[in-house]
């Protein structure tokens, strides 16, 4: 579905056809992705629900994000939870780094077994993983 409006900032609330327009899902997408991310829109009194350019700016991200960055559930659910973008990247780098290490530790401790077995062949070009 094509994106055909824009926000205008004197209008208030959207109904969900509008944000439908605006965000190019389905009406059931939209809904689904309220339970899934816990969105809390607004409801007028006879139960409607009323998005607010908030709530459009939220559920963009989400489709960006999975439809463009093929986030999963659980990685959007985590990105939203944790909106500092540096954070994120710096709680990644150091996952990273763990990672790195333990691997780095599971080659030296491999390194020395192997060296340790007195009938592994060395070819001249062969050396020990670093």
């Amino acid at each position: 579905m094509p994106l055909k409006k824009k926000i205008t900032p004197e209008k208030l609330f959207y109904s969900p056809h509008e944000v439908c327009e605006l965000i190019g899902e389905d009406v059931h997408t939209l809904y689904y992705w309220e339970d899934t991310f816990g969105l809390s829109i607004e409801r007028s009194r006879g139960g409607h629900r009323r998005y607010t350019p908030q709530n459009i700016e939220t559920l963009r991200l989400i489709h960006f994000l999975i439809r463009e960055r093929k986030f999963t559930s659980d990685g959007v659910k985590h990105y939203l939870q944790n909106p500092n973008k540096e954070e994120n990247k710096r709680k990644v780098i150091e996952q990273l780094r763990i990672s790195l290490n333990e691997v780095e530790g599971l080659l030296k401790a491999f390194n020395a077994y192997r060296l340790s077995q007195g009938s592994v062949h060395h070819d001249s070009n062969d050396e020990p993983f670093e």
